[in-house]
């Protein structure tokens, strides 16, 4: 959808554009659906002390602050972020493609997000990189003063803010609780009392993702 997207604004194809939308907005509630799947399958504390141990990278963590030494490989240790969220392209393009500037959400958070798409495949990086170089389907929405069209950029936005909604929200459960749990138990990291509850990405995840879900909010257009 987001390459017809981006040769309706060229073409100032209003009725292409607002379709376009709307299914990646369905796509978005279907997405959400399914990440709500992970409570009737995933046990919180499974996933916290058993699953993550093995997403978590060596990028912001002090059990291996300077780094993990891949043997035959480098001289050097190397520090690499484990699974993020920011790794998928999907997100990061439909930022780009309605005009959620992420550089709003803080320099750390920003500087992030820009690092993250290195470990995306080239092919992905050329297309964010592409889709930035195109037409502003933000700025042919508001230019357009067409009520459906705008109804629809908002409705997609939303859909976007929900899913990140969801997502801290499953953050406090699935790993915020249980590393106060843990805390409580008298099992925290002696080296960082936070630790635990940062992202395997190696970001302060809260903060972060609320940054992220704050940002995609602000660009929700106000009625005329």
């Amino acid at each position: 959808e987001i390459p017809k997207i981006i040769k309706a604004v060229i073409c100032e194809d209003q009725e292409t554009s607002k379709m376009a939308l709307l299914h990646i907005c369905s796509c978005l509630k279907e997405a959400r659906k399914v990440f709500e799947e992970i409570r009737k399958y995933v046990d919180a504390n499974q996933f916290f002390n058993v699953l993550r141990i093995y997403l978590s990278g060596w990028q912001g963590n002090p059990k291996l602050s300077d780094g993990l030494l891949y043997e035959g490989v480098w001289d050097t240790p190397k520090k690499f972020a484990g699974g993020s969220a920011a790794q998928s392209s999907i997100f990061q393009s439909l930022d780009i493609l309605l005009g959620v500037e992420q550089s709003a959400s803080g320099e750390s958070a920003d500087k992030f997000l820009q690092e993250m798409r290195t470990y995306m495949p080239p092919a992905h990086q050329a297309f964010l990189h592409n889709l930035e170089n195109c037409p502003s389907l933000r700025k042919f929405v508001i230019s357009s003063h067409n009520a459906d069209l705008q109804e629809a950029y908002n409705s997609c936005v939303q859909a976007l803010v929900s899913l990140r909604s969801y997502h801290l929200t499953i953050v406090e459960k699935y790993i915020l609780t249980p590393a106060r749990d843990q805390a409580k138990k008298g099992n925290a990291s002696k080296e960082s009392p936070d630790s635990e509850s940062r992202g395997t990405g190696g970001t302060d995840l809260k903060n972060f993702l609320m940054a992220v879900r704050n940002t995609t909010q602000k660009a929700l257009l106000k009625e005329d």
